[in-house]
């Protein structure tokens, strides 16, 4: 059983851009946020979840044989999972007056000498009523909230959604040898998710086109569905210290609450907003392994691993701009198909055997190589074609070219002290697949593809031992602090989407343990 909370009661940001001479510009295009008619230089939000969750599991493990040195045995079990989860939001801009005079152009009170947009917002000259004679029986403030949730004045960005996710599951399964060197594995899952979230109506038809979230509609988006999801796998002792495995599975991945909930929320972190897709299904694949291990000593291991992952409908973070609106958009959609392949060689060595004095120390290094492919749509691959743009297909994403783990690690139980130093480096990924402008049923442009660009990390973590029962640990963590760099290309030429810095993260903490 668990419970989550979360309240952001009033989070402001004010948004800008600058140019090369130092001068600050309005960026918002005359839209403000999602959907709301006027200027979004100065937002604010407030956003408050809750969610539940419960869950159980019981095995049984019955053996087969009466022989103890043999693990030859049938389990069966059962397990349920239930999620529960509360979310509203109100999201507010402020344009100017909304009244005939003075004008609601933000071009007329452009910062200037140092200024910031904050300082045309607190200006005292723009306080209070405008328009105070009361012309036409406008006596409104000079700057007005405009709330973007209200479906009324926003066309229905959505505030809230509730939703729940049952999850139950059996599985029978059966471990025995057939020979002394050749361990069989199988059985089978069954899995059946029900899986609902209940959402507003009267919401805006070009980012919610479902009729149920028109007026009058259920607001109602729900996956219910029974799987049977089988797997096998081998183990085959070649010597000793050596084994093979082979291994085949059918897996599901279930979308999570945000990502169908039909609301637009707003991500402080990237200045993006997010949409939510209630025509989210659930996403299988077939995975097949095959894994040579060999463990020279105990804590040492040397391993290489082939794997292929056959996708049905893989979920895909897309970016997509909205030309009436003028707006960018995240939101997670289902591809047709989609596979994933590569090779692992991992490795874990103590460093007594090259000098005595590095007894106490140990390194590891893991080393994954990926390829992935999802074939593009027949408009899409006319249109890059067209642009000179690869074509036929594309990654998937969030599948990075390649993984690199190293560390180095240093254990003295005697002094109660650890030391490990790890590196960790992701390759090229493609963060947000591109998706076509749309005027009518034309397609006009193609959003170009975001790529998340490789940002190595070192992290440091120490841990002394003080008495039995207490220790300090001091963790270092993002020590090279580089840039996270997005970029996109259009026509052979790269350009920076975003780029950002994390910053360390150093932390020292006590523990007690009884």
């Amino acid at each position: 059983m668990g419970q989550a909370n979360l309240q952001e009661p009033d989070q402001r940001m004010f948004t800008y851009g600058v140019l090369p001479n130092g001068d600050y510009i309005d960026i918002s295009g005359g839209a403000s946020g999602p959907s709301a008619p006027d200027n979004d230089t100065l937002q604010r939000y407030q956003r408050e979840l809750t969610e539940n969750s419960y869950y159980g599991i019981v095995d049984f493990i019955i053996p087969m044989l009466e022989d103890k040195e043999r693990a030859d045995a049938f389990k069966t079990g059962f397990y349920m999972d239930y999620n529960q989860r509360n979310y509203n939001q109100s999201s507010f801009n402020y344009p100017y007056g909304r009244a005939p005079e003075p004008s609601d152009n933000y071009s007329e009170y452009t910062p200037t000498d140092g200024e910031t947009w904050a300082d045309v917002f607190l200006n005292p000259d723009r306080s209070g009523l405008i328009n105070p004679t009361g012309v036409d029986g406008n006596y409104m403030m000079s700057y007005a909230p405009v709330n973007q949730t209200d479906s009324a004045t926003a066309q229905g960005t959505g505030a809230f959604y509730n939703a729940s996710q049952a999850v139950t599951a059996s599985y029978i399964m059966a471990d025995f040898k057939l020979f002394p060197q050749l361990t069989l594995t199988g059985g089978s899952r069954f899995e059946n998710t029900n899986l609902k979230v209940l959402g507003g109506t009267g919401l805006n038809e070009r980012f919610f086109p479902n009729p149920a979230y028109r007026p009058g509609g259920s607001g109602l988006a729900k996956i219910q569905q029974l799987d049977l999801l089988p797997a096998v796998a081998a183990t085959f002792n070649l010597t000793e210290n050596v084994n093979l495995r082979f291994a085949w599975s059918q897996t599901l991945a279930r979308p999570s609450f945000k990502e169908m909930g039909p609301v637009i929320t707003k991500d402080f972190t990237d200045d993006t907003y997010f949409l939510g897709n209630p025509e989210l299904t659930l996403s299988k694949a077939n995975n097949y392994d095959f894994r040579a291990e060999w463990f020279p000593r105990a804590g040492e291991v040397i391993a290489v691993s082939l794997f292929y992952k056959d996708l049905q409908k893989p979920m895909e973070q897309v970016a997509f701009f909205d030309t009436q609106l003028e707006q960018q958009f995240l939101k997670y959609v289902n591809a047709p198909t989609g596979i994933v392949y590569g090779i692992e060689i991992e490795a874990r060595k103590r460093l007594d055997q090259v000098a005595p004095w590095l007894d106490k120390f140990s390194i590891f290094f893991n080393y994954t190589q990926i390829f992935s492919q999802v074939p593009l749509d027949s408009t899409a691959s006319a249109f890059l074609a067209a642009n000179n743009q690869p074509s036929e297909s594309r990654p998937l994403q969030g599948q990075p070219e390649y993984i690199i783990n190293a560390g180095l690690n240093y254990d003295n139980d005697e002094y109660r002290f650890y030391a490990g130093l790890f590196y960790n480096v992701t390759g090229t990924t493609l963060y947000a697949a591109g998706a076509p402008f749309v005027e009518g049923t034309t397609v006009v442009s193609y959003y170009p593809d975001v790529y998340q660009q490789p940002a190595p990390s070192l992290d440091l973590n120490l841990t002394q031992g003080l008495t039995e029962n207490w220790k300090l640990t001091f963790r270092g963590k993002n020590l090279l602090n580089p840039f996270f760099n997005r970029v996109q290309t259009f026509n052979g030429v790269d350009y920076i989407y975003s780029s950002y810095t994390r910053g360390w993260d150093v932390s020292l903490n006590a523990a007690y343990s009884f």
